[in-house]
């Protein structure tokens, strides 16, 4: 009796070992494949993210240095330009032509102390100082008026944009990676228990 009932429960005991055995096969492969598709997934979704952020990053920095750099190098390039040619050509040839002429046409009218301080009252006060006012204030209320105006729109812009797309990204991606991972969990861990219970109901059952 007691080898009857050895044969009887070997079938039985077998069974139940090639069960678990197939069940570990098919838990290590489940494993194998949440493991395989979070880290695809998170790979991806790190990589679109720091590709996204660095060119939307580079490229607004890129152009606000260009930008910048163009504004301030073209500003400090014309003004000098200006400043120079506008000295030397107004300042040399108005000077130049207007002592030659008072010079040749007036010297036998007006004395030489008329003749120079009219000159030097007319070179330092006309000359020099609507110079100076002209291009002092041309270039601060264009610089001013342009940096403000560029300053504001770029922070505004680039504000705006940048936390715009960034959370939308961010929810979006976020949201379908959660929901998609959630589901994953789910789905594997519905395969993963259903073996368990059926080999309790198995073990439990009459």
């Amino acid at each position: 009796m007691w080898s009857a009932r050895q044969e009887v429960q070997n079938p039985v005991a077998e069974g139940g070992t090639g069960m678990m055995v197939v069940s570990l096969k098919q838990q290590l492969l489940y494993i194998f494949l949440f493991i395989f598709l979070f880290i695809i997934l998170f790979t991806f979704l790190f990589t679109f993210l720091f590709i996204v952020l660095f060119t939307f990053l580079f490229t607004f920095l890129f152009i606000f240095l260009f930008i910048f750099l163009f504004i301030v190098l073209f500003t400090f390039l014309f003004t000098f330009l200006f400043t120079f040619l506008f000295i030397f050509l107004f300042i040399f040839l108005f000077t130049f032509l207007f002592i030659f002429l008072f010079i040749v046409l007036f010297t036998f009218l007006f004395t030489f102390l008329f003749t120079f301080l009219f000159t030097f009252l007319f070179i330092f006060l006309f000359i020099v100082l609507f110079t100076f006012l002209f291009i002092f204030l041309f270039i601060f209320l264009f610089t001013f008026l342009f940096t403000f105006l560029f300053i504001f729109l770029f922070i505004v812009l680039f504000i705006f944009l940048f936390i715009f797309l960034f959370i939308f990204l961010f929810i979006v991606l976020f949201t379908f990676l959660f929901i998609f991972l959630f589901s994953e969990c789910l789905f594997l861990l519905s395969f993963l228990i259903s073996p368990i219970f059926r080999r309790a109901r198995n073990h439990t059952g009459p």
